[in-house]
């Protein structure tokens, strides 16, 4: 699969599916089952992310076997501005 098909494809929900799932993903990254509950919910990963205060996209490519730009991961269900 392309990196730009699989851009339009990726969410959060599916790239924590495919690490293993909400548990496995949790247990991995040292945080709670229901943080990464949250993730999903909000379809994003926390602002701290994104400020490159935590690594957990890196870790969920590595985990999932997805190949996608780290800050692809990071700005997922996040509002680009134009």
């Amino acid at each position: 699969m392309t990196r730009k098909a699989l851009k339009g494809q990726l969410t959060l929900r599916s790239l924590i599916h495919r690490a293993g799932g909400t548990n496995k993903v949790a247990r991995e990254l040292g945080i709670s089952s229901g943080a990464v509950s949250q993730w999903i919910a909000a379809g994003c990963l926390p602002l701290t992310e994104v400020q490159e205060k935590t690594h957990y996209s890196k870790r969920l490519l590595e985990l999932s076997g997805v190949v996608a730009d780290e800050w692809d991961v990071r700005l997922i269900g996040r509002k680009q501005k134009r």
